[in-house]
C-alpha cells in the first residue's frame, strides 16, 4: 500500500469517526455554524470596526477583502475540478456510510472553500489589525466552521486542511500584494497599511460578537431540544 492510499484511508476513518458521532443537538449546531448567513452580523461588526478606526483606508481594505474572497473561491474551484476528488456523500465506496444532515454538496470537495475563505480572512485581517488576541478568536472561528464541514459529511478532513493551508497563503499573498501596490498608488498623507494596528479595546466589539455567535446556536438549539423533555 502506497503512502497516498494510506493517507486516504486515515482521512476516511477520521471522517467516519467524526460524522458518525452525530446527535440531534449537534446536527443543528453544526449546520448553524456552516450556514453562511449565520455570520452576517459578525461581518457587519467587523466592517464597522474597520471603518470606524481606519477612515480613508477603508476603501482599500474592503477591496482587499473582496479580492481575497474572489481569488480564494475561484482557486478552490480550480482545485476541485483539477483533483476531482468526490465529496464523501458522492463517494461510491463510503457514500452510504456517511450521515448527511442537509445535503451532499457539489460533486467534488478538495479543497474546502469554507475552510479556505475563513483562513484567508483570518490571515488577511490579522495582518491588517496586527492583534494576537484577535488572531486567536479568528482561528477558533475558522476551525469551528471547518470542523462543521467534516461533521456534516460534506468534506473529508484532508479537504478542510488543504483549504486552510491554501486560504492562509492567499490571505497573506493578497496582503503582501496590496503593500507592494500601495507604493505606486496616488495616496493622501494617511499612514500605510503596514503601520496600522488595532488594540484589544478597539477590537472588543468584534471579539464579543464572535464569542456570542459561537455560543448562541448551542444555547438556542439546546433549549429547543430540551423543551420536549420537560
Amino acid at each position: 500500500m502506497n503512502l497516498l492510499q494510506t493517507l486516504k484511508d486515515i482521512d476516511t476513518q477520521i471522517l467516519l469517526f467524526i460524522n458518525g458521532g452525530h446527535s440531534t443537538l449537534w446536527d443543528y449546531v453544526m449546520f448553524a455554524y456552516t450556514f453562511k448567513f449565520t455570520w452576517i452580523i459578525f461581518y457587519v461588526i467587523i466592517s464597522y470596526t474597520l471603518y470606524k478606526n481606519f477612515g480613508k483606508k477603508i476603501w482599500m481594505i474592503f477591496v482587499m477583502i473582496g479580492l481575497t474572497i474572489l481569488v480564494t473561491d475561484q482557486t478552490c474551484n480550480l482545485f476541485k475540478y483539477g483533483f476531482a476528488r468526490p465529496r464523501p456523500g458522492h463517494d461510491p465506496i463510503i457514500g452510504d456510510l456517511v450521515n448527511i444532515f442537509y445535503k451532499k454538496g457539489g460533486r467534488f470537495g478538495f479543497v474546502s472553500a469554507h475552510a479556505a475563505n475563513c483562513f484567508a480572512l483570518t490571515v488577511l485581517l490579522y495582518n491588517i489589525v496586527k492583534n494576537k488576541r484577535f488572531l486567536v478568536y479568528m482561528i477558533i472561528w475558522s476551525v469551528v466552521v471547518s470542523f462543521s464541514r467534516v461533521y456534516l459529511g460534506v468534506h473529508y478532513p484532508g479537504d478542510v486542511i488543504g483549504g486552510a493551508i491554501l486560504g492562509s497563503f492567499l490571505g497573506w499573498f493578497i496582503y503582501r500584494l496590496t503593500l507592494y501596490t500601495e507604493r505606486y498608488l496616488p495616496m493622501d498623507n494617511s499612514r500605510s497599511l503596514s503601520s496600522l494596528s488595532l488594540n484589544n479595546t478597539q477590537l472588543l466589539p468584534v471579539q464579543s460578537a464572535l464569542l456570542w455567535m459561537l455560543l448562541l446556536p448551542i444555547m438556542m438549539i439546546q433549549f429547543y431540544v430540551m423543551k420536549d423533555l420537560l
